[in-house]
């Protein structure tokens, strides 16, 4: 169930930071699903927190929390959680860790996004005559069409 959480946060983040007011160029998408696809693996991939603690995954979290308790990047779960008497004792600012991992994961995409269509940008322009947007050049009349 988490897992797919995970993949659905993950595509919506996606497509509400590819689209958001215009869509983006392609090499720009390509850039931004890398960095998903990393991002889905970096918060899925196993770790070997669980065997050095020894614990099992503390009662009392919300099925989400508790199931991406030892996973997550760049913080898990488990390192916010107090311990007391070598046990987990959730505080109930677990899932909250959850929330700061997308915050970084929006925070890249749309980072990512800005810096690429802004070089696209710059490279079109240095490639065009003058500078100009092909779209705001001004339309010159032909002057064999006015003398007739």
């Amino acid at each position: 169930m988490a897992y797919i959480f995970v993949f659905v946060v993950a595509f919506a983040t996606l497509c509400a930071v590819a689209w958001r007011k215009y869509s983006v160029h392609l090499i720009t998408l390509n850039f931004l699903i890398l960095l998903t696809g990393v991002w889905i693996w970096a918060n899925l991939r196993p770790t070997d927190l669980q065997k050095d603690w020894g614990e099992d995954t503390p009662d009392g979290l919300d099925p989400i929390t508790s199931a991406m308790f030892w996973h997550g990047w760049p913080l898990v779960p488990a390192m916010i959680c107090q311990i007391r008497h070598m046990t987990f004792r959730p505080s109930g600012l677990e899932g909250l860790v959850l929330v700061f991992d997308w915050f970084l994961f929006w925070l890249a995409l749309s980072l990512t996004r800005f810096v690429g269509e802004r070089c696209l940008s710059l490279m079109s322009k240095s490639k065009r005559p003058n500078g100009n947007d092909l779209n705001s050049t001004p339309i010159q009349p032909d002057p064999a069409r006015e003398s007739s």
